[in-house]
């Protein structure tokens, strides 16, 4: 039987992207081939939290999954970490929610492919990593999988920026791979809710004239777990 390593299973309002504002189950897969200098969920990423983990068999996370679920929400986001590092149990996985939830959101960075999943009719939230990561470009920017996803077309792109350099370097990723304006979303860096404030308002200022979409990130804005 196929597992899965996740750090946990719970509910809350969607934050970011095209389903900000909706209820949602949310599984936050453990682990990342990343190291972003703002990462936020590091308790699921670096190996010093792996006693916070969990490794269990996608039965019986499915069966947490639907008691929690209790067939009321409809919108399941899987995040992490990186989740398509465990791309094989998240197919098996898929194979059955997808008769429970109407949605299904994979949040990933953009460097592995998702092309397995694709057949499932998943939304893939793509938040490619700009060099306000810290992490070098050949890292971070893999042309053959952002090429993958952009072709897909439940794909959006959600840059974390913070000034409007980090908008310019948008606008050439944008142009290097040729992504549609309405599949690129702006979202403020920030980790916490003075630090978006400070921020979102310029970022939307930014996304509008360039006509990109906004992402805000209700989780900060009103301190949702």
């Amino acid at each position: 039987m196929e597992s899965l390593i996740y750090h946990s299973i719970f509910t809350s309002i969607q934050g970011e992207g095209i389903f900000t504002g909706k209820l949602s189950l949310f599984l936050r897969l453990s682990g990342c081939n990343l190291n972003c200098s703002f990462c936020d969920t590091k308790y699921a990423v670096e190996i010093q939290y792996f006693k916070d983990w969990e490794k269990q068999p996608i039965d019986e996370i499915i069966k947490k999954i639907t008691k929690l679920s209790d067939n009321k929400i409809k919108n399941l986001i899987i995040t992490g970490g990186e989740p398509l590092l465990q791309i094989e149990g998240i197919k098996s996985l898929i194979s059955i929610l997808k008769n429970i939830f109407t949605t299904i959101e994979i949040e990933t960075n953009g460097t592995i492919s998702g092309k397995l999943l694709f057949e499932n009719s998943v939304h893939f939230n793509v938040s490619v990593k700009l060099s306000n990561s810290g992490e070098k470009k050949d890292k971070r920017v893999i042309p053959k999988i952002i090429d993958e996803f952009n072709d897909y077309e439940r794909t959006i792109f959600k840059f974390v920026v913070k000034d409007e350099k980090d908008v310019n370097e948008v606008i050439k990723l944008q142009s290097e791979f040729n992504i549609k304006h309405n599949k690129i979303y702006l979202m403020p860096m920030a980790e916490t809710k003075p630090e978006l404030e400070k921020t979102a308002n310029n970022i939307l200022k930014l996304a509008l004239s360039n006509r990109f979409n906004f992402s805000d990130r209700l989780q900060l804005r009103y301190d949702i777990k």
